[in-house]
């Protein structure tokens, strides 16, 4: 969603925009029928990967359901310019989500260090631009990679003083001070058919169950966090469930982190403010990110 995977779940990001946009045009209103209608893109580059994934879309009144597949508009002329090149993206239909805009072709990917322009033309007439540069191709330190595979301490109160084995570390982008880490559970059912050898009998479950009523978020397969070093202890709590899972650093640019400060912060309700968003004539972003990603398993501290 990348981070849709990739950051991994764009269309929570963009409802959390539209909540907050439903209140800017609502609160306050004499009647319900005053709803004006607005605009907004989410456009997330990843290098590396195909430039697709460019979302339009506009607001709801606030009697409607909140249904992203009748937020997004199928119409836009949506296009892409890296110098003198421009790329005019298609619509790609999505059942569950409405849809995105991208380069139909996947073999076009996203360069690193890279300026990429967006324009927007709704069938209205109205125009929306954005412009990123992607990051350099954040990479993980040698040695310092996410071992492959982790068995969760029995007691986890009283841990071993030797250096953690759960510390990572990846080489420092140029440009870059913040950075974002996750953690995705790949598999919330099985368990058994990993192991070697499998055993289908056996199957996931939660690393802990506290604060399930605390954490809105506490069903998500993902968790996040911001971290402004290039290294981490990879805590234990930061699991979910046993089981394989994929670590993952992003080095975002100043838009997309502007955007996911604002729209992320577990256990906050999103807090979105037009200054920090990067799309003109509209809201939103278009921003930018490199990733790496390396898989590992969870084993269970007992059976």
């Amino acid at each position: 969603m990348n981070l849709y995977r990739k950051t991994q779940n764009p269309q929570f990001l963009l409802a959390a925009l539209f909540l907050v946009l439903s209140g800017f045009v609502s609160c306050g209103d004499p009647v319900i029928q005053d709803y004006i209608e607005d605009y907004a893109v989410q456009g997330l580059l990843t290098v590396g990967e195909p430039l697709q994934g460019i979302i339009v879309s506009k607001t709801l009144n606030i009697v409607d359901t909140l249904k992203l597949a009748n937020q997004v508009l199928r119409d836009a002329d949506v296009r892409v310019r890296l110098g003198n090149r421009e790329w005019k993206l298609a619509f790609m239909p999505d059942t569950a989500n409405g849809g995105s805009y991208g380069v139909a072709d996947a073999s076009v990917r996203v360069l690193p260090d890279t300026v990429y322009s967006l324009y927007v033309k709704l069938a209205n007439g109205r125009e929306m631009t954005g412009q990123t540069r992607t990051p350099k191709q954040i990479r993980w330190l040698t040695g310092k990679e996410p071992k492959p595979l982790l068995q969760y301490p029995k007691d986890t109160a009283t841990l071993p003083a030797a250096p953690d084995s759960l510390s990572i570390a990846w080489e420092a982008v140029p440009g870059i001070n913040d950075y974002i880490f996750g953690i995705l559970c790949l598999d919330t059912a099985n368990y058994g058919k990993y192991l070697t050898p499998p055993d289908t009998a056996q199957k996931n479950r939660r690393v802990y169950s506290t604060f399930a009523d605390r954490f809105p978020r506490y069903p998500e397969v993902i968790r996040y966090g911001f971290i402004t070093s290039t290294k981490i202890p990879v805590v234990w709590v930061g699991f979910k469930w046993f089981g394989p899972h994929e670590i993952i650093i992003y080095a975002p640019d100043a838009n997309w982190l502007n955007w996911f400060r604002q729209t992320n912060q577990q256990g906050q309700s999103p807090r979105y403010d037009k200054l920090l968003g990067s799309i003109k004539g509209g809201y939103g972003v278009f921003g930018s990110i490199s990733a790496t990603r390396q898989r590992m398993f969870l084993l269970k501290n007992q059976p």
